[in-house]
């Protein structure tokens, strides 16, 4: 969290006059009845002002719980409960606090309170109460885990840090910014009690050493910790200084130094933090923003409240992709008259070469105000698959399976492992040039289904909104996917489906999506559509058969529809969509969203088969096309047995290096080129190298592999149909000696012709390399340069620092 310290910012703020009264709402648990109402209440009476509240507290619940028993609990007449003191009463302040719960729980719950609030108390100053850790959750003290990084799934002790809370309310204002008058702000007791435990460890509290003193259990107060609370919300809510507060209504003694310094310690804290309200803030319409790679988008930002004077915003990528620039409204400025008008920043990404969605962090900052940071996510046009599953396994049963990313977790058989009709078996579903790998699926079993849910918090992060929890189908997005199938006979069903995560993975619940086919009169079995249950359902004329299927769906996500389109068997892959798809389906309602899917060809097993499963942004990027040549600059680590089965050229030719112990087993069905660097193990040790079903060339007649050896290495090269030919490979040896035998570093199943076409030794050392053909193998005999040996004595040798050589 960005501080500022405003001295003069600080000054004009304090010395504004407040509104006398606040008319404040509360909801949460016992944490919210810390604040100690009426004592509150006291605090501003004692300088003059009304507090009149109201409260919804159930004790030990979340915010999702108090939600769904709108009449439980304590309240305060004659508010009540929110259902009738967010409707039917106005207020100035209300205040929710998260608990025990995830970011998207707590974001969907108090989006509900607003939405209850908004026809009458839309200009009300909603405050997230940023709460403090249960001493339980100590790592091992409280300031550890009040700066703990909550994550992108916080849970247990990362929903009591600071980015927590600060998260939560980073959620809110994305989705409210446009609705309320005022910024979703912070009362922010977490860091109050964070500034006054550093405190304590220096010596400066009196009669204090550990923050835990001022909890009276596990999570709650004594008066002590009470007061904390008290005048942190006192000072946040009336946006003045705490000092010279009575601390009577909470049992303390007024004007003693252990008052003094917690009244000083929350204005240091409050009168300072980014989101108290305090001092004016730079508000983006969004803290997170997607910029098209090779063009620009914009966003929207303004102040929440008048400067002190004129005052210039810069706006800088401070952090992230270099590719993301601010090519206009980097500078921008404000007048007290005209903060609160939205002015525009816009931001370019320009071309790469890679496939990444990449980001950047924008800090947009000022002399003072408050700065703030949001992420811009580069979207590449270039981008593979979002998420792929290539079934790239050894044939097993489907239980678990996690082959493939951009999933949460692994598919999820209905009858667990003992539904063995789903399984990965050998070969590839093909279709046309389509880039393929690893083996395919196979189903089905006993009227059962396979299901598996998206990786929700990363992978599909651009295309997910808070709907009732997260699932995919954000208005104004545009997901496509594509998938490999084929059944054994044109009478089975070959269900694919998309759902909302309701029931097991394995069942179509909801039905959100389904493909299937289906019987039409005059036509015979051709493909559908359909949606919610079957409620929206479209028949395309493409007939069924049982030749492999490429199914292409392009999902557009709106406010008042989603559509669905599907593109059967397309000719052309790898550039546009065909421009009439063969099925539209129009879903008119807003439960069109999920998070998983699942899959079952047919009742029995050996009845359908899958592959290929790609989601991405665009026809293109699900369509991948096999290329003519295709250059893998990848390191390939190898540790047991790789397969490198990604048929994406037609040649492919490898630049980078490959070792570890075990067996790289080379592309089939396409030529594999090695110019790159071979080293066997991670010290000496065995790599073998298998042809497959490929052909394989080590080095190019102008590009030669390089060959690492050290002694006691070894390079196994297998399957190949005949000798192979050194003469486009150059070997350097790393160690100084063999110690007086042959190191038979390179053995071939099928023999060798040719010489290696240079040879490297370490400094004051000399070999001689052998040609063992009746052996198929190749060795090395290396001693120290005689006139060298005495001296270099001692001395560490130097290695050589040319590692290839290219030639042409």
């Amino acid at each position: 969290m960005n501080r500022l310290i405003l001295i003069a910012a600080i000054s004009v703020f304090a010395t504004a006059v407040p509104a006398k009264t606040v008319r404040s709402y509360y909801i949460g648990n016992s944490v919210t009845d810390q604040i100690r109402y009426d004592g509150l209440r006291q605090l501003a009476e004692s300088r003059g002002y009304t507090n009149r509240w109201g409260r919804q507290v159930i004790l030990g619940s979340p915010l999702d719980n108090i939600w769904n028993n709108p009449a439980s609990g304590f309240q305060q007449p004659p508010y009540g409960y929110p259902t009738n003191a967010l409707v039917y009463y106005d207020w100035d302040a209300w205040s929710v606090q998260p608990f025990d719960r995830s970011l998207t729980s707590d974001t969907n719950a108090i989006s509900k309170f607003i939405g209850l609030a908004l026809a009458r108390n839309s200009n009300a100053q909603l405050y997230v109460y940023s709460r403090w850790p249960r001493q339980g959750n100590f790592l091992p003290d409280y300031d550890t885990t009040w700066v703990t990084n909550s994550g992108d799934t916080a849970s247990g002790y990362k929903q009591e840090c600071r980015d927590f809370f600060e998260k939560v309310t980073r959620a809110l204002r994305d989705q409210w910014v446009t609705n309320l008058a005022l910024p979703i702000r912070i009362v922010p007791c977490g860091d109050v009690l964070y500034a006054l435990s550093k405190r304590m460890k220096a010596g400066q509290v009196p009669g204090m050493t550990d923050i835990a003193q001022v909890y009276s259990d596990g999570i709650h107060f004594n008066d002590t910790g009470m007061y904390v609370v008290g005048c942190t919300f006192f000072s946040t809510m009336y946006k003045e200084s705490p000092i010279g507060l009575t601390a009577a209504p909470y049992s303390l003694a007024s004007g003693s130094p252990l008052v003094a310094i917690i009244q000083t310690t929350v204005w240091d804290v409050v009168s300072t933090h980014q989101y108290a309200g305090i001092i004016p803030e730079i508000l983006p319409m969004s803290y997170e923003v997607d910029v098209p790679e090779g063009g620009a988008t914009g966003i929207k930002v303004r102040l929440t409240d008048p400067p002190a004077s004129v005052t210039t915003v810069h706006v800088a990528r401070i952090a992230g992709d270099t590719d993301i620039s601010v090519s206009g409204g980097a500078e921008l400025v404000f007048t007290p008259v005209d903060y609160g008008t939205w002015q525009t920043v816009t931001l370019a990404a320009g071309e790469d070469a890679d496939f990444l969605h990449t980001s950047a962090t924008i800090e947009c900052s000022g002399a003072g105000v408050a700065s703030c940071r949001f992420e811009a996510t580069e979207t590449d046009n270039d981008a593979s698959a979002v998420c792929y599953d290539p079934f790239n396994a050894t044939p097993r049963v489907m239980q678990d399976l996690k082959t493939g990313y951009g999933w949460n977790g692994g598919w999820a058989i209905e009858s667990g492992s003992n539904g063995v009709g789903y399984k990965v078996v050998e070969g590839n579903l093909e279709y046309g040039g389509l880039v393929v790998k690893g083996r395919k699926a196979e189903g089905g079993n006993s009227y059962q289904g396979v299901g598996r849910s998206f990786d929700l918090v990363s992978s599909f992060l651009p295309w997910v909104s808070n709907m009732g929890g997260s699932f995919i189908g954000k208005d104004g997005t545009e997901l496509w996917m594509s998938y490999l199938c084929r059944i054994a006979s044109t009478n089975h069903n070959g269900k694919m489906w998309l759902d909302d995560g309701n029931g097991g993975l394995f069942h179509d619940n909801s039905g959100i999506l389904r493909v299937n086919t289906v019987y039409v009169p005059g036509q015979g079995r051709v493909w559908m559509l359909s949606s919610i249950a079957g409620a929206f359902a479209v028949t395309s004329s493409v007939p069924v058969t049982t030749n492999v299927n490429l199914m292409v769906l392009r999902l557009e996500f709106g406010a008042e529809a989603d559509q669905i389109e599907l593109f059967a068997n397309p000719v052309a892959l790898g550039g546009d969509a065909p421009a009439v798809p063969d099925a539209t389906l129009v879903v008119a309602t807003n439960r069109f969203k999920f998070a998983d899917m699942g899959w079952n060809p047919h009742n029995a097993a050996a009845q359908g088969w899958i592959d290929e499963i790609r989601f991405g942004n665009s026809f293109a990027n699900v369509t991948p096309l096999t290329q003519q040549v295709f250059t893998n600059n990848n390191n390939i680590v190898v540790s047991g047995v790789v397969e490198n089965d990604m048929r994406n050229g037609y040649t492919i030719i490898f630049t980078g290096a490959i070792n570890g112990t075990g067996t790289f087993v080379t592309t089939d069905g396409v030529t594999n080129s090695f110019v790159g660097n071979v080293t066997p193990g991670f010290s000496p040790g065995e790599l073998a190298i298998d042809r497959g079903n490929g052909v394989v060339n080590l080095g190019l007649p102008d590009d030669s592999l390089m060959l690492n050896i050290e002694n006691g290495d070894l390079l196994v090269l297998t399957n190949f149909p005949g000798p192979v030919d050194l003469s486009a490979m150059d070997v350097t040896f790393y160690s100084p000696t063999t110690l007086g035998t042959t190191n038979w570093f390179l053995y071939s199943t099928s023999g060798f012709a040719g010489e290696f076409h240079d040879t490297n030794y370490v400094l004051y050392t000399y070999g001689a390399v052998i040609y063992d053909g009746a052996n198929n193998r190749v060795g090395v005999l290396i001693v120290p340069e005689p006139a060298a040996a005495l001296t270099v004595a001692g001395c560490a040798l130097a290695r050589l620092t040319r590692v290839r050589r290219r030639r042409g």
